[in-house]
């Protein structure tokens, strides 16, 4: 088809092109179905080889999604040479396109991405530029588009450009770079598409027939090709055409007006995942497909049979009759070569229970988990737990299996209806472990139930020690309400494995339960044992919120290593694509750059958080990713929606005897009481937040992070006895463990409390130890309010100097991280003694710079794209400058900036 009115589009493409030759980009369109994206795509490649630039491209069909690789073998097809890499992105490479001797281990998709990645770098080094041409990425098998991901974010420097296609309303891999939405065709462009396809016909269609066409259409090429089809071939003394209503209903009567016996080999050929010439022949239809092909419903120039358009197959699937489309499977799984598709193609064909063929489908599904295919595995799994007869003795374990690899999808509703099946079929012991240990990771990765109960009820039904190992562990890492209990659990786990021979991902689970629960009782952080467990899962598959590396990056940030923790952070944000993983991996990064004093980052971390959370349907994950906003939005000195949220946790927590949410809540609580001057109520509520630590055994300071404001609450409301006592348990554990920022809190406390019993060397000595310590680390707001708090304590002793000078540190801070409440409290301080009038207002510099652009008119969405920030995050530090200058919108704000002094530059 010749593009028409495309031009725009065209020069996009062109462009990207042209970008080979000086840097590498991505560029995806996105369209509805028959907008034109393939034959873009095609023009691009057109162009590519008139300047000879080297081209890989694939474009999978919809039945492909369940052959793993698929894409990926594709568009490495001219790859034949890997001999120049390394030994491990070589062999995954290898491992994944199905070449060389078969592996038992699972497809590492990271060291494919990095196969792939060293490919594309080297081809640009030896050949020169390279175009990559990825169509219907919505059909992209798991592998190919987890691969593809991966090696899309690390691009060379120069040389490849990336471009993709997707269907606008359906899921697909995201690949970054820019997208490029194709827009319908314009009436004038649309006329010309069917003016030219209509030139032939006789009679010619009227103006009325033409507008009518043009307007059904509604700007998409494909449709408007079929409309003029069928005015070309209408009754000759028809002017009365019944235009179809959809494409779809286009395609239809397209595919009515060829022979029945042409219509039935299509549809054969539309069940096919990969249909090539060889496998048409046997099936006796070759001729239908050359006759097809005439009719251009097909093009097998490929050596494949590739239909029009990606709607003319799904349209002869629809109409199908479900006993023929049960025959023309038998039929297939006789023809094709691969033993995993003859077994699906069986599976599809079967009319009711087949012990041998669910015998077979088993093998298939173990072979596509070993291989990293979990989807496919789980289609093949639930084939088979449905074939199974039900006085099948393994009916109960295939439908348990089936659960763990569809939960393992994301499905947890079809995972918790085959458990439930499970159940049913008279399961074994061993059954019910697996599915006792099913359910628990379902409730503990969901919230909903009781993980605890379930792998607690899992432990009765082991039966053997490698069993009691797993179960043991798995109890010691959701048992979040007793951690001595938790520990008892890993210890026993620990002490078993040492004399069982356990799977590597058992063994990591072990070393995990064991050095998470040991960190949370006051015992500090055990490197060597975190090390031992990310060695040992080098070579096994974990998620990244199971994995050991992303556990040691959660505790090195309780253990105050934030520099270390971010690191790994980030690391697992760069080398994670499965979109089920990114909450998790998100969602320690804003408290770690709130604690550092990054609080714009961490606001814009927490958004994505959010959005991460709300994409994948993560309940809990949603709840901690408000809760980081709520507390971020705290420290600034917004407190109605901190103390919304914080009370809707806290008393739904309460009411599902959950104490982890309920701390969590009532800490936010005291927090925010505290910063709005109500220490009764802070203390009231830090109490609890105490009470509940002692009650679930956590000791480590990491984790009791509002015990500084319980002491400062409660040397406010005159408990001084409860608060010595209080530092004192917080120091014992602080220099046990050698904590510097949890010393320098405590200093800062017991400087509270001596000062408050009128001991003003302890206090100032106390105190300037704080302000020492807390220097030296990467916690600015904790500094601050030490300064703050010596600051006080001069001002109580009337040493009006010194107390100027630690309150004008603490301010600058404040003023600068935007801790309204604090710097607030920090000028009441310097007015009692007497200092120099306190601004009316002090702008931070992103909200200075945020104020700027938009008094000259910028866009809360372009401001964010120059400063690199979420539109969120401009809205709340434009909420903040306005009422900071109390004004109340942009006008305003324009004639407050014009009217100040221009910068001077030196």
């Amino acid at each position: 088809m010749r593009l028409v009115g495309r031009d725009v589009d065209l020069d996009v493409l062109g462009q990207l092109l042209r970008d080979a030759h000086t840097s590498s980009a991505v560029l995806t369109l996105v369209g509805i179905p028959g907008i034109g994206k393939s034959s873009l795509l095609d023009a691009l490649v057109a162009r590519a080889i008139e300047n000879d630039v080297a081209t890989l491209r694939c474009g999978p069909t919809e039945l492909e999604r369940h052959l793993p690789g698929a894409a990926l073998g594709d568009l490495l097809a001219t790859f034949t040479d890997l001999s120049g890499l390394d030994e491990g992105p070589r062999a995954a490479l290898d491992q994944a396109l199905l070449r060389g001797a078969s592996n038992a281990q699972p497809v590492d998709v990271r060291m494919v991405g990095v196969g792939l990645v060293a490919l594309l770098e080297r081809h640009t080094q030896l050949v020169g530029p390279l175009l990559m041409v990825a169509d219907d990425l919505h059909w992209f098998d798991p592998l190919s588009a987890s691969v593809l991901a991966f090696a899309a974010r690390r691009l060379p420097a120069t040389g490849v450009v990336l471009a993709a296609a997707r269907r606008q309303d359906d899921e697909a891999i995201d690949l970054g770079g820019s997208e490029h939405l194709l827009r319908p065709l314009s009436d004038d462009a649309l006329l010309a598409v069917l003016t030219e396809r209509t030139a032939a016909a006789h009679p010619k269609p009227g103006a009325r027939l033409l507008r009518e066409a043009l307007v059904t259409a509604g700007g998409n090429p494909l449709y408007a090709v079929e409309l003029a089809r069928s005015l070309v071939t209408r009754a000759a003394d028809s002017d009365r055409l019944v235009i179809p209503p959809t494409l779809e209903a286009a395609i239809e009567r397209r595919l009515a007006q060829t022979s029945s016996t042409r219509r039935a080999a299509l549809a054969t050929v539309a069940l096919l995942a990969r249909p090539d010439l060889a496998t048409v022949r046997r099936l006796g239809l070759i001729d239908d497909v050359a006759a097809a092909e005439v009719d251009e419903l097909v093009d097998t120039r490929s050596g494949r049979v590739v239909f029009a358009h990606p709607l003319f197959p799904a349209v002869l699937r629809q109409q199908l009759p479900a006993m023929n489309k049960r025959a023309i499977h038998a039929r297939l799984a006789d023809v094709v070569d691969a033993e995993e598709e003859r077994v699906r193609h069986s599976a599809l064909a079967a009319e009711g229970a087949d012990a041998e063929l669910a015998r077979r489908l088993v093998g298939a599904a173990h072979d596509a988990e070993r291989r990293g295919a979990v989807e496919n595995a789980a289609d093949l799994a639930a084939h088979a737990a449905r074939l199974t007869p039900l006085d099948d003795g393994d009916g109960a374990t295939r439908s348990i299996t089936a659960a763990r690899l569809v939960y393992a999808c994301g499905d947890t509703d079809g995972a918790v209806a085959w458990l439930d099946d499970g159940v049913a079929r008279q399961p074994t012991a061993a059954d019910r472990v697996r599915e006792l240990c099913v359910r628990t990771a379902i409730a503990f990765d969901t919230g909903n139930g009781s993980p605890a109960s379930f792998a607690s009820e899992a432990l009765r039904w082991c039966t053997t020690d490698v069993e009691r190992i797993e179960v043991e562990a798995l109890l010691a890492r959701v048992i979040y309400e007793d951690f001595p209990l938790a520990a008892k659990h890993a210890a026993r786990a620990a002490e078993l494995a040492e004399h069982t021979d356990v799977p590597p991902s058992i063994r990591v689970g072990v070393l995990l339960a064991v050095a998470g629960t040991s960190f949370i009782a006051g015992q500090g952080l055990n490197r060597e044992i975190h090390q031992r467990a990310i060695e040992i899962e080098r070579g096994v598959s974990l998620i990244t919120a199971e994995s050991a590396c992303g556990s040691f990056a959660a505790l090195l940030k309780m253990a105050d290593e934030l520099d270390e923790s971010r690191a790994m952070f980030l690391r697992l944000l760069a080398e994670t694509d499965d979109e089920g993983t990114l909450p998790y991996a998100l969602s320690h990064l804003p408290q770690l750059e709130l604690w550092a004093g990054n609080w714009d980052r961490a606001e814009d971390y927490a958004q994505q958080h959010l959005e991460a959370a709300l994409r994948t349907g993560q309940h809990d994950q949603v709840t901690q990713a408000r809760t980081n906003l709520a507390t971020i939005g705290a420290h600034r000195g917004e407190l109605a929606e901190a103390v919304s949220l914080a009370t809707e946790i806290a008393a739904t927590s309460r009411a599902a005897s959950g104490a982890w949410g309920e701390r969590s809540g009532v800490g936010l609580l005291g927090f925010a009481a505290l910063s709005d001057g109500d220490a009764t109520a802070a203390a009231g509520h830090l109490d609890r937040f105490h009470e509940l630590s002692d009650q679930m055994g956590i000791l480590d300071p990491g984790y009791c992070r509002m015990d500084g404001d319980h002491v400062e609450a409660l040397v406010a409301v005159g408990r001084l006895d409860d608060a010595a006592r209080r530092c004192a348990e917080m120091r014992t554990i602080a220099e046990r463990l050698g904590r510097e920022r949890a010393i320098g809190v405590v200093d800062r406390v017991s400087a509270l409390v001596a000062a408050a019993r009128d001991d003003r060397a302890s206090a100032l000595s106390l105190g300037k130890s704080a302000v020492e310590r807390l220097a030296s680390g990467p916690f600015v707001f904790e500094h601050a309010r030490a300064q703050l708090t010596l600051g006080q304590i001069h001002r109580r002793f009337k040493e009006k100097a010194a107390a100027r000078e630690s309150l004008d540190a603490a301010l600058a801070t404040f003023e600068r991280l935007g801790a309204d409440r604090f710097a607030a409290r920090a000028r009441q301080d310097l007015e009692r003694i007497g200092s120099r009038p306190a601004t009316a207002f002090a702008l931070t510099a992103t909200e200075l710079r945020v104020a700027a652009m938009a008094a000259d008119g910028a866009t809360v969405k372009s401001i964010g794209a120059e400063l690199f920030i979420s539109p969120k995050t401009v809205e709340a530090n434009l909420t903040r400058v306005y009422r900071k200058l109390g004004i109340s919108g942009r006008a305003q704000l324009a004639r407050w900036y014009a009217a100040q002094p221009p910068v001077n530059s030196g």
